[in-house]
């Protein structure tokens, strides 16, 4: 799955930030299905060509439109906010 485009925040957490990921409407059936397909499984989030985390699908599908990649630094976030 691609996406193009989505509302996105860097925020501050205990150990460390994290960028959390707001898909736009159209494309929430698109995530669901993916980590549907994924539940139990290794799902990688590659932004800007670079792999920033793979988290294991536990809970079962994201059906709310929104994910975070987590921890990161500072710089991490924000070099992801400018990709």
């Amino acid at each position: 799955m691609r996406v193009t485009s989505a509302r996105i925040a860097l925020v501050r957490q205990q150990n460390g930030y994290a960028l959390t990921v707001f898909m736009r409407p159209r494309q929430r059936p698109g995530l669901t299905a993916v980590t549907r397909l994924a539940a139990g499984h290794l799902l990688a989030f590659i932004v800007a060509g670079e792999v920033w985390e793979i988290a294991r699908v536990r809970d079962g599908p994201l059906t709310a439109g929104l994910f975070a990649i987590a921890p990161l630094t500072r710089e991490q976030g924000r070099r992801l906010l400018r990709a």
